[in-house]
């Protein structure tokens, strides 16, 4: 289900769909550069590289010694474990405090009592407009 959100920079709307990193069985970066969201199966992750992304990523953003070993972003940005999902319009971060009004406004969970985590590092990712990438691994074997 496609939701929508309002940058606060340039107060766009853009679509964007909420992924729960548990239930989807994957991890999640962004790129550093246009913020596109690159989402990792964890039934793909390569062999050499399952104990890293066990340990440290599963379920959320991906730790810091698995960049290395991913595809660099079409835009020529890199996918990184401190990157922010951006606007489509205005290419600013957008804030995951401003992003808890429309995630929550389009969450039928709100209602159960369901919160937005308030950051972009967690279970939940998001991508905006479509932009996003499925297991993007470089073949590389870990030394």
């Amino acid at each position: 289900m496609t939701n929508k959100g309002i940058c606060e920079n340039c107060l766009l709307e853009f679509n964007l769909k909420l992924v729960h990193n548990g239930f989807n069985e994957s991890s999640y970066a962004y790129c550093d550069k246009c913020g596109k969201t690159a989402i990792f199966d964890t039934s793909a992750v390569p062999d050499s590289l399952k104990a890293i992304f066990n340990n440290d990523s599963r379920h959320n953003v991906i730790s810091e010694d698995l960049e290395k070993f991913i595809m660099p972003c079409d835009c020529g940005g890199s996918y990184r474990h401190n990157a922010f999902p951006r606007c489509p319009h205005c290419i600013k971060e957008l804030s995951a405090e401003s992003a808890a009004k429309y995630i929550e406004d389009n969450s039928p969970g709100v209602k159960k009592g369901w919160k937005w985590q308030g950051n972009w590092t967690g279970l939940y990712a998001i991508i905006v407009e479509g932009k996003s990438v499925n297991n993007c691994w470089r073949e590389q074997k870990l030394k």
